[in-house]
């Protein structure tokens, strides 16, 4: 999105659907509504599976991260 888009939607109080956030990049993916929760839940399993960012920050040198 160009500085001029994002003034003109910043201004002009721009309403956009997800499809178009998702080709603009303001998003990162765009979920289907039929099985909406089921996207949700196994993201959320994604994420919690991560290793937390403290427990790394702790475990490292600061110089590493």
């Amino acid at each position: 999105m160009t500085f001029k888009q994002a003034m003109s939607m910043l201004l002009l109080n721009h309403k956009m659907a997800a499809t178009e956030a998702w080709e603009n990049g303001l998003v990162m993916d765009v979920l289907k509504p039929a099985n909406f929760m089921e996207q949700v839940d196994s993201r959320v399993k994604a994420m919690a599976a991560m290793p937390n960012k403290v427990n790394l920050y702790r475990q490292f040198p600061h110089s590493v991260i």
